[in-house]
């Protein structure tokens, strides 16, 4: 009588099992080295420098998109853009205000996603403003232009790099661009001096709950100090 050796069936699915189940796991593994590898060398938005879209608006004849510079359409302009107005306190001589242009045009975010652009001449020199909501508001680098960051005193002292506030806030010559939230600012004179190696300068403010960039070619803010919520 031949007695044949069966294989145990209930054995052999087991055996399946496992391996489906060292497949699956292996599979799992790799998807989530992958999303991890994803999700950590992902970039965020693209932004561009304030400098570039200077030097492009410069190119290009520094020409506004649209003029919109009486009161109540400056006004008007910013409030149906961002849903609050920002208007001048004054125009004192020496100030030529442009019109404005958008953000949207440059591949990237300006400041945020719906940056202003308000282009002027201060004793001839061109000069934007960018806008934007202050929650939108992110950390400026630019290479082709000096940043500081000035925190209170009052400015009207600040005719040059260097000079400290008179609140006794040391000042950084190194770092020459202003991020003023207090201080007399409205009473300085137009600056018409340009910056002795040639680049340009970035100044910061805020507004109610907008945030404004001052891109110069001048040793300080001209227009930072005249706008105000409205």
């Amino acid at each position: 009588m031949n007695h044949r050796t069966i294989a145990n069936p209930c054995r052999a699915r087991r055996g399946g099992k496992n391996t489906r189940l060292v497949v699956l796991l292996a599979l799992l593994a790799v998807l989530f080295a992958v999303g991890a590898w994803v999700f950590l060398t992902r970039e965020g938005p693209k932004t561009v420098p304030p400098s570039q879209v200077y030097q492009k608006l410069i190119d290009h004849g520094f020409v506004p998109e649209f003029v919109c510079t009486t009161e109540p359409e400056f006004v008007r302009t910013v409030r149906e853009r961002f849903g609050t107005g920002l208007g001048l306190r004054e125009e004192p001589a020496g100030l030529e205000i442009l019109g404005w242009a958008y953000g949207d045009a440059y591949e990237g975010r300006v400041v945020g996603d719906r940056t202003l652009i308000l282009m002027a001449r201060i004793n001839t020199h061109p000069t934007l403003v960018l806008i934007d909501h202050l929650r939108d508001d992110r950390k400026i680098e630019d290479p082709a232009a000096l940043m500081g960051n000035w925190t209170g005193g009052d400015i009207k002292a600040l005719s040059g790099r260097g000079t400290p506030p008179p609140d006794g806030t040391p000042a950084d010559p190194s770092k020459p661009m202003g991020n003023w939230v207090g201080g007399d600012i409205s009473a300085m004179s137009l600056p018409d001096t340009p910056r002795a190696d040639g680049r340009l300068s970035i100044f910061r403010a805020q507004a109610g709950a907008l945030v404004l960039y001052e891109v110069t070619p001048l040793e300080r803010p001209g227009l930072l100090g005249l706008l105000v919520e409205k």
